[in-house]
């Protein structure tokens, strides 16, 4: 056994259990994939416009306490990719206002999440 091999234990030797990749990884989601999974379902559920802040608030209902709450500035950075492609809407209703978005069409959310209403396993 070499020094650098990597399918084994350098003390055991035993061989690694390794994920399949077809499936979940172990673990939680990342914080990221959360997020955006969490800020999908708000604008689905949503007729209105909200600005970034009010969709914060929601958002912290569907976040482990343990993660730092949603933010408007990362909701912000979320959502610009969804505006440049036409996925969601934006407005600036007066010049020193926030931007509201308002979602054009339903989004692909998946249940599984939104059922444990947290990340956990």
């Amino acid at each position: 056994m070499s020094k650098l091999d990597a399918t084994r234990s350098r003390i055991t030797g035993k061989p690694f259990k390794k994920q399949d990749p077809a499936v979940r990884r172990h673990g939680p989601m990342k914080k990221k994939e959360v997020y955006r999974i969490v800020i999908e379902k708000i604008l689905n559920d949503s007729e209105k416009w909200m600005t970034a802040d009010e969709i914060a608030q929601e958002g912290k209902k569907y976040i482990s306490p343990f993660w730092s709450p949603l933010s408007k500035i990362r909701v912000g950075t979320i959502l610009r990719p969804y505006v440049a492609d036409g996925r969601v809407k934006s407005r600036k209703p007066l010049q020193n206002s926030p931007k509201e978005y308002r979602a054009r069409k339903k989004f692909d959310v998946p249940e599984a999440y939104l059922a444990s209403q947290h990340n956990f396993k």
